[in-house]
């Protein structure tokens, strides 16, 4: 008998010495879009993830989905990977993050707590990224290797390509630097069946991406899972952003235009000066050295000469900086050249064949207005207002308030004076009394922030330059819509305060004219208005109580370009105003989607156009993206169509319109009001 126990427990010991385990790496995907307010109000726990966990402990991809805004960046490049989206049934809306093909959460710290749990268990499979390397002419090449003790059976591997910081800079919905983002999944979203692999089996892959134009060969990285095409579940992922790039890295880190000797030596071309430009060059640390590297300089105004249009630098080792010093470009400015913002562009060669480009905005010349950037520090505005000055046409000088108020102002034929979001104070003693003498002594100035009435202390200064008196605090986030005063000067205008600018909060206020003021815009509905204007004999001004910077644009709206050029024009700013602000590009342009009227109340009119003859699905989504309303499916014609939706059994609220046109996405936001 006690021999039999001791066999017993001999047997069990043998079925339970563990097969061959690996630490699992816990696999997150995330949804979003560039126009999602709710996204951006959840990203800093998305910051956090980054610094919690390492990339051996878990992994986050970013999908970008095509609503609320269609023109997504990273969606108009690459709109395939969205479809992972449709892969899980049961996402509502976004934001949405899906931890290991399993959890499901709306807000990243709840998929943090389905981490915490996941973190140290052990897998059955192991994904091994054995070699990258990113070719100069884009092509990426990989292999990978599984290692399994498992069967594969209904399994997938999915390879990502990701962008480990966003390219193109701050987001419409005012998220800074998306990370992670979904460049190119391959040869697909379905990817590859694990199915042959049999336990205890070694399968090596290899697999092509290709780098999009203008993203760095240093900020990507690759992600690999496998899951179950049946029960969704992720047995294994793994990151890796160890590339050999075998090609040099060249990026400008700043530039110096010595002006020593000339009429105005102040460290930037002016007209009738001669300037050498010396470059500071950096090669990154992931690439290749360079070998003997050219630079050839062009402008974007042939009007200025380039003298000297060739440079050459010493080989720039990985991780190194160089300057063109010893043989700078030489640039010659004529003397009637009106100021501007120009373009210069550096197109580089070297000897191993490898070819950049690189271009950098250069002020040229002393602008007649400036843009005074009197928001708050925090909200980093600098770039959107640049941007908007920029797409307007009108040359202006860059301040800060701090720089404003420590100059004479006269210099300047008119200001734009933005105070934003700013909340205590807006306008300081000294910003008020700078503003009023600048005034009163001819200027022309356009005012614009949303809390600037509501600091009694301004009382007195809007009455006696603008001609204006503070109404109401806030006018209400549904009443967002501006138009142009039938009576004034923008009889056409049509305005849009959305997240969708530049913009972080939509607390927009209204006032009341006073006797020689002029109403320029009022807020749709209520009347209320929202802009006065005064011009006078010795002085012009304009009063916008919201942010200039959050005009959307939307549905063919104005623009903050618009407004900004409108009104000063409106002024008399400057004689140089005399082109309309750039247009706007809208992407894509194949097939286009509106409703009327928008705001509606009851039954809107839905007009879409098709250049071919398609399959096509018309339905309408709430903002949790659930479809309310399924409006037209099948073949439909090219040209245009028109369809009436009949909303009288919703709730008011906003609404999108969402048309597939074949592989073609448009959606449109609406409006229903009762």
């Amino acid at each position: 008998m006690q021999l039999r126990f001791v066999l017993v427990l001999f047997v069990i010991s043998a079925l339970v010495v563990p097969v061959q385990a690996y630490e699992k790496t816990v696999m997150v995907e995330h949804f979003s879009n560039y126009g999602c307010g709710p996204c951006a109000r959840n990203y800093d726990q998305v910051e956090d993830f980054f610094a919690q966990y390492s990339r051996d402990e878990a992994v986050l991809i970013t999908y970008h989905e095509w609503w609320p805004l269609v023109n997504d960046w990273y969606y108009l490049i690459n709109p395939d990977p969205a479809e992972r989206f449709d892969y899980y049934e049961d996402l509502m809306g976004i934001p949405t993050f899906m931890v290991d093909g399993l959890y499901t959460h709306i807000r990243m710290i709840d998929a943090m707590n389905s981490i915490d749990d996941l973190i140290g268990e052990y897998t059955r499979l192991e994904i091994i990224v054995d070699t990258a390397t990113v070719h100069m002419d884009g092509t990426i090449n990989t292999q990978v290797t599984l290692n399994t003790d498992l069967s594969l059976s209904g399994y997938s591997l999915r390879a990502v390509l990701i962008d480990k910081d966003c390219a193109y800079g701050k987001a419409p919905n005012t998220i800074e630097n998306y990370h992670w983002n979904v460049l190119q999944m391959v040869p697909d979203i379905i990817g590859i069946d694990l199915s042959d692999i049999p336990a205890n089996g070694t399968e090596t892959f290899d697999f092509t991406f290709n780098l999009w134009p203008d993203h760095r060969a240093d900020n990507i990285a690759l992600v690999f899972f496998a899951q179950n095409r049946g029960f969704q579940n992720v047995a294994q992922a793994t990151y890796s952003d160890d590339f050999d790039i075998l090609f040099p890295g060249v990026s400008i880190v700043d530039y110096e235009f010595d002006d020593y000797g000339q009429s105005k030596p102040n460290g930037q071309p002016d007209p009738g000066e001669c300037v050498d430009l010396i470059l500071n060059l950096e090669n990154g640390e992931e690439f290749l050295s360079t070998d003997n590297l050219v630079g050839t300089l062009s402008c974007s105004n042939d009007q200025i000469t380039i003298s000297q249009a060739t440079a050459t630098w010493d080989d720039i080792s990985p991780g190194a900086m160089a300057r063109n010093t010893p043989e700078p470009f030489e640039i010659m400015i004529p003397a009637n050249f009106a100021p501007e913002y120009v373009t210069f562009s550096v197109h580089f060669v070297d000897g191993c064949g490898y070819e950049s480009d690189c271009e950098f905005l250069q002020l040229v010349g002393q602008p007649t207005i400036a843009l005074i950037d009197d928001s708050r520090p925090e909200e980093d505005l600098f770039d959107d207002l640049f941007t908007m000055m920029l797409e307007s046409g009108i040359t202006m000088e860059m301040l800060t308030s701090s720089q404003a108020v420590a100059m004479d102002l006269t210099q300047y034929a008119a200001l734009v004076w933005i105070t934003s979001n700013a909340t205590s104070y807006p306008l300081s003693t000294t910003e008020r009394e700078t503003i009023a003498t600048y005034l009163g002594k001819g200027g022309k100035l356009l005012l614009s922030g949303e809390n600037i009435g509501e600091d009694s202390s301004t009382e007195d200064l809007l009455a006696t330059y603008f001609k204006a008196e503070h109404e109401l605090d806030n006018v209400g986030d549904s009443f967002d819509l501006l138009y142009g005063v039938s009576s004034g000067p923008f009889p056409e205008a049509v305005i849009y305060i959305t997240c969708d600018g530049m913009g972080t909060t939509r607390d927009q206020a209204s006032v009341t004219p006073l006797a020689e003021g002029t109403s320029l815009f009022r807020y749709n509905l209520i009347g209320n208005i929202g802009g006065v204007g005064y011009n006078g004999d010795i002085w012009s001004a304009i009063y916008l109580p919201f942010n200039i910077e959050s005009v959307s644009g939307i549905y063919d709206s104005w623009r903050s370009a618009d407004v900004l050029w409108n009104c000063m024009h409106w002024m008399g700013a400057t004689t140089a105003v005399d082109a309309k602000p750039i247009e706007q590009v809208v992407l894509p342009q194949t097939v286009e989607l509106s409703g009327y009227p928008n705001p509606f109340n009851t039954a809107m009119t839905i007009s879409y156009t098709l250049p071919t003859a398609a399959e096509v699905e018309l339905t309408v989504v709430n903002l949790l993206g659930q479809t309310v309303a399924e409006l037209s499916r099948g073949q439909v014609a090219a040209g245009v169509h028109e369809v009436t939706w009949d909303a009288s059994v919703l709730s008011s609220g906003v609404y999108f319109l969402s048309l597939r046109a074949g592989d073609v996405r448009r959606m449109d936001k609406v409006v229903l009001l009762k």
